[in-house]
């Protein structure tokens, strides 16, 4: 990542009051980039850190699912001479998706597309746009093809992955049909400071668990998964974004993103354990069948072409992690 790239770029995040929006929002400002936020709900654009640079964020109010949205894009993209596009904004959790898949479909797919097609009407204003898919786009894979790379066939469990699937197919062809300098980004399971999915994301929950002297429900436990800081998906996002503009043979390209360190479930609560020098009350449930088991993803295109590393391993991570979330419980306490 280059520091000095991000300085007055004019840069769009939509899903920017998200967990990893305000995170990458909170990098793209101390860098010096005027950024552009597009959000449902204008309430959500306090920061999620107090930035000095807090006066070059930018908040609009649109919906991806609304028709008007396109021609919504275009202006904020023409108007605010919009040189790099960030794509986030989702529906992001499986389980919703089982009972509104619609409603999944419609942000995560045809919200992609809303925007894919603002870019290209707009095409000679904007230089990289980098769009975040998932690794769920791989569904339950088979162990042989661990850890999955980018070839590995899109095997759909959910309407979730069968939504990310479809926008990262659709990004792919709209860099092959109109040559837009579009990536794609598919990380591990994301976690840090920001994050406030309680009720769905296993790390979150463990440190309320335990802050709040809660149990918390051990489904299964043996499931491998990897895990990656958040800033270190924010450092993938920047560096994607400068080797787009830099380089047109990335153009449709997708990459994983990840530690590189997958662990089992009761091996993550050991190492909170460790981390947190606490322990963790424990109660057994019985695994959900829409589990994929062991799910974890390859890096090593990302290192070799990208020059990407993380930074933070799980231990450094967790600990800033868990400071977060005992400053942020306490003062709600």
């Amino acid at each position: 990542m280059k520091d000095k790239y991000w300085f007055g770029r004019q840069v769009l995040i939509t899903g920017g009051t998200g967990f990893v929006g305000k995170n990458l929002v909170d990098q793209l400002l101390t860098l010096g980039s005027d950024v552009f936020v597009l959000t449902r709900n204008p309430s959500n654009l306090d920061l999620l850190f107090d930035n000095p640079h807090k006066d070059n964020c930018h908040g609009f109010i649109g919906d991806l699912t609304d028709n008007k949205i396109l021609g919504e894009l275009k202006k904020i993209i023409g108007e605010q001479k919009i040189q790099d596009v960030f794509h986030l904004a989702a529906q992001s959790i499986p389980r919703v998706s089982v009972d509104n898949p619609d409603y999944t479909f419609e942000v995560n797919s045809q919200g992609t597309e809303k925007l894919l097609e603002a870019c290209r009407q707009e095409r000679g204003q904007v230089k990289s746009i980098t769009i975040a898919s998932s690794i769920n786009v791989y569904g339950k894979p088979n162990h042989k093809d661990l850890p999955l790379k980018e070839t590995a066939p899109f095997v759909a469990m959910s309407p979730y992955d069968a939504s990310k699937a479809a926008a990262d197919s659709l990004a792919s062809s709209y860099a092959s049909s109109y040559k837009l300098p579009i990536a794609i980004v598919r990380c591990s399971n994301i976690y840090g400071g920001g994050d406030l999915n309680f009720d769905n994301r296993v790390i979150p929950k463990i440190f309320k668990c335990m802050l709040v002297g809660e149990e918390f429900n051990l489904m299964g436990g043996s499931q491998k998964r990897d895990y990656l800081y958040v800033k270190d998906a924010v450092s993938a996002y920047l560096t994607l974004a400068e080797k787009i503009f830099e380089t047109n043979s990335l153009i449709g390209e997708a990459f994983n993103f990840g530690l590189g360190h997958p662990i089992s479930l009761e091996e993550l609560i050991k190492e909170i354990e460790k981390v947190t020098m606490s322990k963790i009350k424990i109660k057994r449930v019985s695994l959900n069948g829409a589990d994929p088991g062991d799910i974890y993803s390859s890096s090593e295109k990302a290192k070799k072409i990208l020059r990407w590393n993380p930074r933070y391993n799980l231990g450094r991570g967790l600990a800033e992690t868990f400071k977060w979330y005992k400053n942020l419980l306490k003062r709600d306490g």
